[in-house]
């Protein structure tokens, strides 16, 4: 009996920390996407606002 406890709580462990890991790891590429995104705009609202100034 212990051994199978022990067991199930060893895979409800990796699963839950597998599925924690996946969670955090998907959260952190959207916040990337969302940064690179922030980046790109600026990028062009800059580049933007640098033509028009030496036109």
């Amino acid at each position: 009996m212990p051994v199978t406890l022990i067991w199930v709580l060893g895979h409800t462990l990796v699963w839950v920390s597998s599925n924690c890991l996946y969670m955090v790891h998907h959260r952190l590429v959207v916040l990337m996407l969302y940064i690179l995104l922030f980046f790109a705009v600026v990028d062009c609202r800059f580049r933007a606002t640098f033509v028009v100034l030496f036109i």
